[in-house]
């Protein structure tokens, strides 16, 4: 008896159940990943068109730059989740062409702007590692093939040239 009310009901609501489980379930879920922004593929290429050839590598124009997460909140003009009260987006959507970021290029898209809003108030996530600075030479990375084919350098930071030397200085003769 049980066996055939359990029929009855599958029969009867089952379809009434799947058509609200398709219909909600993947309109949340659709909700939920068009919310999310994508650091590597929308916000780290507006800041590589628009922003690291002066707040990237090694430039840090007005004493400002966007190599680290770290280091954007240190300026201090964006605080994680308050779109609304940063500085950054306030330079990015200026009408003073004086005051707005990039100097003395064409303004961001809407686009680009509301994605750099979403992202700031989504708490700014950064994959971990990331950073727009140039790395130095890894010394310690130079194998013995390639430092037997090449004559060091000295570089711009003395250091690199002594740690360079000291690497192959420790290198087992053969």
């Amino acid at each position: 008896m049980l066996s055939g009310l359990h029929y009855r009901a599958v029969k009867t609501c089952g379809p009434i159940l799947l058509l609200f489980a398709g219909a909600v379930i993947p309109a949340a879920s659709a909700a939920d990943t068009a919310a999310k922004v994508d650091f590597p593929h929308t916000i780290v290429p507006i800041l590589k068109a628009h922003c690291v050839e002066c707040h990237g590598g090694h430039r840090h124009a007005g004493d400002f730059t966007i190599n680290t997460r770290e280091a954007i909140l240190k300026a201090g003009v964006v605080e994680p989740g308050k779109a609304a009260d940063s500085h950054l987006i306030d330079l990015v959507t200026s009408d003073d062409k004086k005051e707005r970021m990039p100097k003395d290029k064409p303004a961001l898209s809407a686009t680009d702007v509301n994605a750099l809003r979403n992202w700031i108030d989504e708490g700014m996530p950064w994959e971990a590692g990331f950073t727009f600075a140039t790395r130095d030479h890894n010394c310690v990375a130079l194998g013995r093939e390639v430092v037997a084919h090449r004559r060091p350098q000295p570089s711009a930071a003395p250091c690199d040239h002594y740690n360079l030397v000291r690497h192959i200085e420790s290198l087992p003769r053969s």
